[in-house]
């Protein structure tokens, strides 16, 4: 029983790194209508979902940032402290039930190790990376290649204190500050994403190891940069960081086969589409990537008559 309740934390954790108003008044600052974000604002890029006279405020926030980020909330602040509600990011939900489905099925059969399971060039740049972020391979020894690179992404991060969803957790305090209502998009049940990952071939879970171990070396070189834009409200910097991470298709494909990302984005247009519906701003926290580059949430949005507004430089 302890041994499930130690991993479930991990697993949702992993599960969540993999997962990315009526008419205003004219003074209003947060009110305008236009087409474009042409005003850069101090602090982070913020993107606008629009239908007729409403408006909704939408803050990308990254999944992983460095510990000390500096920034300017004030436009934030102001931001929430008029808003009717703050929607957050679905969050994974599982219990004791989840995690023994996890434990039950992350390792290898027949005594095989990940050594011999893994590519021998990803199993070299694993074996540096574990050295450098203080892991022992030891740890991994027995997992599929595609859990042992999830959570060792998920450890890498913990061990060189790169905290997880930090600046979702300082809107959470901005609203708390202010007593505006905090709402959670959906909850979202990790058990069919486990048995999408612990059911890759061994091909494919082979290649989901070398490309897990590659975005980990990626994020942990480039996060101070990346941090650094995303706190400026440069998206031109950011979009070209971002562009450049390796990018694990094995968690996509795993997350869409489960179902998870359909979920997800359902739930976010009806909760932009909620947002829409109060006598104040709705503001949304949303993860960046389903903001960068990718087309699926603006094309879901648009169905619903919403058109998704950058801001400058995305």
């Amino acid at each position: 029983m302890k041994a499930f309740r130690r991993h479930l934390p991990l697993v949702l954790m992993a599960l969540t790194l993999a997962w990315g108003a009526s008419a205003r008044q004219v003074d209003d600052p947060w009110a305008a209508t236009v087409v474009t974000v042409t005003a850069p604002y101090p602090g982070p890029a913020l993107w606008k979902a629009v239908s007729g006279d409403h408006v909704v405020w939408i803050l990308g926030v990254p999944a992983v940032t460095i510990s000390h980020a500096a920034w300017d909330a004030r436009h934030l602040e102001a931001l929430v402290a008029g808003a009717e509600a703050v929607y957050f990011p679905p969050t994974a939900a599982g219990g004791l039930g989840a995690a023994f489905k996890y434990l039950s099925s992350k390792g290898l059969p027949g005594g095989q190790t990940l050594a011999q399971a893994a590519a021998p060039e990803d199993y070299a740049t694993f074996q540096t990376l574990a050295g450098r972020y203080g892991l022992s391979v030891d740890d991994y020894a027995h997992d599929k290649p595609a859990w042992a690179g999830l959570r060792f992404r998920t450890n890498a991060f913990q061990k060189m204190k790169l905290p997880v969803n930090a600046m979702e957790g300082r809107m959470i305090a901005l609203a708390k500050a202010h007593n505006i209502p905090i709402r959670t998009i959906a909850r979202l049940k990790p058990n069919a994403f486990i048995d999408a990952l612990s059911g890759l071939s061994e091909a494919d879970g082979r290649t989901c190891f070398g490309r897990l171990v590659a975005d980990t070396a990626f994020v942990t070189d480039h996060v101070e940069a990346m941090t650094a834009a995303w706190t400026a409200g440069d998206m031109a910097a950011y979009t070209r960081l971002s562009a450049d991470e390796p990018k694990a298709g094995c968690i996509d494909a795993a997350l869409d086969q489960a179902g998870v990302s359909d979920k997800g984005l359902d739930a976010t247009v009806m909760a932009i589409e909620d947002a829409m519906s109060g006598t104040r701003r709705g503001v949304v926290v949303l993860p960046i990537r389903l903001l960068v580059g990718a087309q699926d949430l603006k094309a879901r949005l648009r169905t619903a008559g919403i058109d998704l507004q950058s801001p400058v430089g995305q």
